[in-house]
């Protein structure tokens, strides 16, 4: 039903089938698969084992969409083909191998690496890396963050074999807000992906899970634009006392990622560490995780565990630094010294006007921000915003997302269990299992609905116990 979560230094395809964790532990499967000059290629991880495939130096990223293979492999079902070399095809389907994936079958048309994680009829969630569709010093900088669409390409057809026909995959992001998905998709090719599939009968996806999408001019929001959002909605998670943010001595000066500083703060307090889920990645049986290798400057490298920050529909639900210093227990600085404090007394008042007042908050705010610039130095220069390896914040924050994707549809999957084997429901076969399945999906359905009441405020109508007042219009018979 749900993923597991590991870290490599590369980038990673990860998927983990709880549905098949019917002994004491879960297995789980890695494979990263291409760095960002197509020179490393394929680390498979399996609880201890790594093996690393290198292709030849030079090669790059097929340009020809929708990135069809180079080969007739045998197990290949769609038939099309590329002239243009396609080494991240190779290399994912290399990797597959390596990991011993239905090693039985490989090299005949029915390999089928995915069958052991993914069952015919299953959701398959693809997570990539789309963060930004530009580079501020590189035009064709896009290639270094974002993960490409052949790997995405490459690996949807493996679980489209997996799938038989049955099932559907989905490619959902959460980008950086003030990303365009669209220009996004044309640059990776996922509009002619999602083209290509349908005109082969195959049921795949695009989703953008956020909530809004904005523009930003000189480092500065100055519009803002209510999206569809997921079509699932979006779940809160509270993970309460099993947050990496316990006793963290933070509280009440997070700073997530607008400008509302209290927002964040009101979900991380009082015991309380809430986060905004999309509902699609909930309602997956399967998510792959394909990050892109590359560092960031919170988190210091940004792989796996830093990629679920995109399942979230609003990330200003997300602590990314503390304010103050490592000396009162924060870490947006080394130290603020006597120019940075005076710089976050200034910038609150500058962040309240371009909130609150449209138009003219963010045209003050363009000014500030380039007056200061001069006086208290440019990001690319200073040190602020929890922007260091100092950032206390940030993995915490990483680890929660994977702790919800990995552990809370352990409940569910072992409700599962407990009905397929101590009720009995296994004695009836396909009718047992599908009955189990139910069950625990209804539990499943009614705990969401549950936390969909809870963020929007509603409450279910009460129910009345006992006989109530009788209703003087019906005559009362004694």
């Amino acid at each position: 039903m749900i993923v597991g979560i590991a870290q490599v230094i590369a980038p990673v395809l990860l998927a983990n089938r709880l549905w098949h964790a019917v002994e004491t532990k879960v297995s789980s499967y890695l494979w990263v698969i291409i760095n960002n000059e197509m020179v490393e290629v394929g680390v498979v991880v399996n609880q201890t084992q790594v093996a690393i495939i290198k292709v030849a130096t030079g090669e790059i990223y097929p340009a020809i969409m929708p990135f069809h293979p180079d080969a007739n492999y045998p197990e290949y079902e769609f038939f099309r083909l590329s002239t243009e070399r396609n080494a991240a095809y190779q290399a994912v389907r290399e990797c597959f191998h390596l990991a011993g994936l239905d090693a039985s079958q490989y090299g005949t048309q029915d390999w089928n690496p995915l069958g052991e994680l993914i069952s015919p009829g299953e959701t398959v969630l693809l997570k990539p890396n789309l963060v930004k569709e530009n580079h501020p010093r590189n035009p064709e900088g896009w290639k270094y963050v974002l993960t490409h669409g052949s790997v995405i390409r490459a690996v949807a057809d493996y679980v489209f074999k997996a799938l038989k026909g049955e099932g559907k995959v989905i490619v959902a992001d959460a980008p950086q807000t003030d990303s365009s998905f669209e220009v996004i998709s044309q640059l990776l090719g996922l509009r002619e992906l999602h083209a290509f599939y349908r005109s082969q009968g195959a049921n795949f996806d695009l989703v953008d899970l956020r909530k809004e999408e904005w523009v930003n001019h000189d480092g500065v929001i100055t519009e803002r634009k209510t999206l569809a959002g997921d079509p699932h909605g979006y779940v809160a998670f509270d993970l309460g006392k099993n947050s990496e943010f316990i006793d963290h001595p933070g509280e009440g000066r997070f700073y997530g990622a607008d400008y509302d500083a209290d927002e964040v703060n009101r979900h991380h307090s009082n015991g309380r560490h809430e986060y905004l889920i999309a509902g699609t990645v909930v309602h997956a049986d399967v998510i792959f995780s394909l990050p892109k290798l590359k560092t960031h400057k919170k988190a210091g490298v940004t792989v796996t565990l830093k990629n679920l920050v995109g399942i979230n529909g609003d990330k200003n639900w997300l602590p990314h630094h503390t304010e103050g210093d490592p000396g009162t227990g924060g870490d947006e600085r080394p130290s603020l010294g006597s120019k940075g404090q005076a710089e976050r007394s200034i910038v609150p008042y500058f962040r309240w006007v371009s909130l609150h007042v449209p138009g003219v908050g963010p045209w003050l705010h363009r000014i500030a921000r380039t007056v200061g610039s001069r006086y208290f130095g440019d990001t690319e220069d200073v040190i602020r915003s929890g922007n260091w390896w100092g950032n206390n914040t940030t993995w915490r924050m990483c680890l929660d997302l994977n702790k919800i994707a990995l552990c809370i549809p352990l409940r569910f999957f072992l409700f599962f269990l407990y009905n397929w084997i101590w009720v009995g429901a296994w004695r009836a076969g396909w009718v047992g299992y599908i009955w189990a399945r139910l069950r625990s999906d209804v539990m499943r359905l009614r705990e969401y609905k549950h936390f969909e009441i809870q963020i929007r405020g509603q409450l279910p109508h009460l129910r009345l116990h006992g006989p109530g007042t009788p209703d003087q219009r019906v005559h009362q018979y004694e």
